[in-house]
């Protein structure tokens, strides 16, 4: 499914590696922490929901440097 606020193909770590995902259900906020995060050199993906989270970090949870989530996501996960 195409994620219209994940722009990580355009700008981040020259290596093009993501290391950073965000995690956040409203799209006018996750493109502003995108932002933030891409000035300052990460290579971001976002993520809309708990469950996909998950599963994004029980595949590769060793190659992120930073993560950034939301309290309340949909998918029944939160971050309380």
């Amino acid at each position: 499914m195409h994620d219209p606020v994940n722009r990580a193909s355009e700008g981040g770590s020259h290596d093009n590696q993501i290391d950073s995902s965000i995690l956040e259900d409203e799209a006018l906020i996750a493109l502003a922490m995108i932002d933030v995060m891409e000035k300052a050199g990460f290579q971001v993906e976002h993520v809309a929901d708990g469950n996909a989270a998950l599963a994004r970090l029980k595949a590769n949870s060793s190659a992120l440097a930073a993560l950034v989530t939301d309290v309340r996501l949909p998918g029944g996960i939160n971050a309380h």
